[in-house]
């Protein structure tokens, strides 16, 4: 199995979305600490850099620290144990991703007050790092590995893509809920994450637009609604299938007959038992709607994921935090009696949700 290690002299990184011990060996760096990695690139490259949010617990005693790490892309969770001596940080942690592929991270940073600055290198890559120490948080407050897995299932489920579920699910931090109903019963307060994707091509025209969604079982992650809506043809017109045009300015989205077939896909999944999931059937009351999407004027994407080859050419993904106003769906099938919706009451009910749109774009390695 291929791995992956991680060099840092410094340390790791952030928080994003869609979200005490005592001193003795040197400085005090109990707490929780945030922030990012950005790739090092030469002159020559006109990719934009790699990069990511990281977020540490830490937990110090004497000049030994200990706690877990949450690396974007690569490690929720994952235990470490490390040293500070005067003021220099040095640890390590190792996991997998959520392929599988075992990671190993070292670091080697500085510390100076609330801030731990330095360089991470991934292989042959080098990173610029910086870390800052959070006031008033006792947790990262991300989504652990299995939340993240649930969702990769679901989105796969529901577009039918399972390697496509994974890598929207590894840009996956902190989570918002939802209040959901299934088959009309009571409210249950889930978790949700919503992808906007926009695919481009090297001239950045527009050539696919897409939403895919997922809300997942609170408890042991192990039931999910999963949708998947495509437009690839008639991108200009209505109705539209992501909040954004491509300017990046708000529009409603509509997309009603969702069924159980591409390209307007939504269901209700079971991943322990799947003979109690359903699709929905392709009525005009199988509904998912927005008023639009809100992205801050002249935001930078906090996710840009590597420059790899798709099997096609050279693509990489940019990723924004955004917020999806009036939101809704619900769906049925009714020779099942089954149904599902979000929140309850959809669409008379509506929830403003945090969420991500996504960039697909060419680009040289």
């Amino acid at each position: 199995m291929k791995g992956r290690t991680f060099l840092l002299s410094s340390a790791l990184v952030i928080l994003v979305g869609c979200g005490g011990g005592g001193g003795g060996g040197g400085e005090t760096i109990s707490g929780v600490w945030e922030g990012s990695y950005t790739e090092q690139l030469s002159t020559l490259q006109t990719k934009e850099a790699q990069k990511g949010p990281i977020c540490l617990e830490i937990s110090q005693n004497g000049a030994q620290v200990s706690g877990k790490a949450w690396v974007s892309g690569y490690l929720w969770g994952e235990g470490y144990s490390g040293t500070v001596s005067g003021n220099t940080f040095t640890g390590k942690v190792s996991g997998q991703d959520l392929n599988g592929t075992n990671v190993t991270v070292n670091f080697d940073g500085n510390v100076s007050g609330n801030q731990i600055s330095g360089t991470v290198t991934i292989g042959s890559k080098t990173y610029n790092i910086t870390l800052t120490k959070s006031t008033g948080k006792s947790s990262c407050g991300w989504a652990n590995k299995d939340l993240a897995l649930a969702f990769g299932r679901a989105l796969g489920n529901a577009s039918s893509n399972s390697s496509l579920g994974t890598a929207l699910a590894s840009f996956i931090t902190s989570v918002p809920r939802v209040n959901v109903s299934i088959d009309g019963g009571p409210p249950q307060n889930w978790w949700v994450c919503i992808w906007e994707v926009r695919e481009r091509d090297v001239s950045k025209n527009p050539t696919k637009e897409y939403t895919i969604g997922g809300i997942i079982e609170d408890q042991n992650f192990s039931k999910g609604i999963g949708w998947y809506v495509e437009e690839s043809s008639n991108l200009n017109s209505a109705p539209h299938y992501i909040g954004l045009d491509a300017n990046l300015n708000s529009r409603n989205v509509n997309v009603t007959n969702l069924n159980g077939s591409m390209p307007k896909v939504a269901g209700y999944f079971d991943f322990t038992n799947p003979i109690n999931s359903f699709t929905a059937d392709g009525g005009t009351e199988d509904v998912y709607k927005t008023s639009g999407t809100s992205l801050n004027t002249n935001s930078t994407p906090f996710y840009v994921s590597e420059c790899s080859f798709d099997g096609t050419q050279y693509t990489q993904y940019k990723v924004w935090m955004t917020t999806i106003n009036n939101f809704c769906i619900t769906f049925n099938n009714a020779s099942l009696s089954r149904s599902a919706s979000a929140p309850p009451n959809a669409c008379t009910e509506t929830a403003s949700v945090p969420a991500l749109y996504i960039e697909k774009v060419t680009c040289t390695p």
